[in-house]
């Protein structure tokens, strides 16, 4: 999963600026991404888990930095969480509280929480551009409007979708 969103920011202009932290961002320095892999045990333990501490505190180095002038306002943390059922893991009550504080706590960076499958990250190793994405999530909007878990790809691309800040709809006039 990581390196399809490494694949992502890459085709939006994000390159690595620290590869210890795995920080993304663009030209102008205006937003910052960072990517981390997380186990469930870390996931729920997020506040309290060594990897947390350690991205903060090269985080906050970082933002002493006048390189990095922005970071401390336009950063996001993307929190990658292999599972082995995506449907199993957002029904189960543990998850659900993990993901709610963790998206919800607002000090240091946005925080996004990203789970998925090893089979549905190969699905979608062929659609890292905005428009490959759109397309895919375009074809199948219906079948996911019936059952979101219809598809473990498909799920994952609308999560990448929804949370992916640069990632934008093209304008339509045909949808009214």
């Amino acid at each position: 999963m990581k390196n399809l969103i490494i694949n992502f920011l890459q085709n939006n202009q994000f390159y690595c600026v620290n590869a210890s932290l795995e920080l993304y961002t663009n030209q102008s320095k205006s937003e910052y991404f960072i990517l981390s892999q997380y186990s469930d045990e870390e996931l729920h333990n997020f506040f309290d888990d060594d990897k947390t501490s350690k991205v903060i505190k090269e985080f906050e180095r970082l933002s002493l930095n006048s390189e990095y002038e922005n970071i401390k306002k336009n950063t996001s943390l993307f929190i990658l969480v292999e599972v082995d059922n995506l449907k199993e893991a957002f029904e189960d009550e543990k998850f659900q509280r993990s993901i709610l504080l963790i998206e919800e706590d607002y000090y240091y960076f946005r925080k996004f929480i990203l789970l998925y499958t090893r089979n549905g990250v190969s699905d979608l190793r062929d659609k890292t551009t905005n428009e490959t994405l759109y397309k895919y999530l375009e074809s199948n909007i219906d079948a996911f409007e019936e059952d979101m878990y219809f598809s473990e790809s498909y799920f994952m691309a609308m999560e990448i979708g929804v949370k992916l800040p640069f990632f934008t709809l093209p304008k339509r006039n045909d949808i009214y």
